[in-house]
């Protein structure tokens, strides 16, 4: 979903995919924070959200990301 022009806040939902593996959101007019529930993704190998206007911290549970292979 990079560069599609996306904008607002990422939805709390986005922790009910737990099968994700890549998640690239970058170049797009996202704001907010990103949802803790993201870290439930275990999953998770790629993360991806430049270029957008998100801020906050990244929470003790980004340990859940086991799998990662790149933030950015």
């Amino acid at each position: 979903m990079d560069e599609e022009l996306l904008y607002g806040i990422i939805p709390q939902e986005i922790g009910n995919l737990v099968n994700l593996m890549e998640l690239a959101m970058e170049s797009n007019q996202m704001t907010g924070s990103v949802p803790i529930s993201i870290f439930n993704i275990s999953s998770l190998q790629v993360l991806s959200q430049g270029s957008n206007n998100l801020g906050g911290f990244l929470p003790r549970e980004i340990g859940n990301f086991t799998k990662m292979q790149l933030i950015s």
